[in-house]
């Protein structure tokens, strides 16, 4: 019987691990969509994976089990297999917040005080991820302008945060000089019920 002989300059142990991490990474992409549109912030579309459902968190599955190391969410084997081992006591975080994605430009490793702040500022977004503009909030994939206006909310979904910007400037001055408007059309009340209204 024929006999192969594989010629490499690593240490058989490397070459194995090398190996290994291919066939998992085809593994991986074989369930992986690529997004049209790229991330609003990150600039590079998420690769969501199709596997099963590993969570309630939305993460997938897609087995890594090489020399004692067992993987079955796929963002983590991802990282395995672009970006190299995990250390103990860190996580592989989603810098896009979805679970589902798998895309290495997207992880970064944490701890698990920074995963759970990423979730505290996915789920308050409009409260706690502001932008520094008034009425302006930055959501998991794009602007939310929202501001109140006697007692109505008025909101708006945008891609780009200066078109969000622009939306709640028009809309608040819009809506204020209607108000104006209709008030000069109004004869003016006494100075005194006047003061009894503030």
């Amino acid at each position: 019987m024929p006999t192969t002989t594989i010629y490499t300059d690593r240490a058989p142990e490397a070459a194995s691990l090398t190996c290994y991490k291919e066939r998992a990474k085809q593994r991986l992409m074989a369930k992986v969509t690529v997004n049209k549109e790229s991330h609003p912030r990150l600039g590079t579309p998420c690769w969501i994976h199709g596997g099963a459902l590993s969570n309630k968190e939305g993460h997938r599955t897609c087995s890594y089990s090489y020399k004692g190391v067992d993987e079955q969410h796929a963002h983590r084997t991802s990282f395995r297999i672009h970006k190299g081992e995990i250390p103990e006591g860190l996580l592989v975080r989603h810098k896009c917040n979805n679970p589902a994605c798998v895309n290495p430009d997207h992880l970064e490793l944490g701890t698990v005080q920074q995963n759970m702040s990423d979730k505290a500022l996915q789920n308050d977004a409009p409260v706690k991820a502001r932008s520094g503009i008034r009425g302006v909030y930055q959501l998991k994939y794009g602007w939310l302008a929202r501001f109140r206006f006697k007692s109505q909310p008025h909101q708006h979904f945008f891609k780009l945060k200066e078109d969000a910007a622009a939306w709640v400037t028009e809309h608040r001055q819009r809506l204020h000089e209607a108000l104006l408007g209709y008030q000069a059309s109004r004869p003016l009340a006494a100075p005194a019920a006047q003061l009894a209204l503030f």
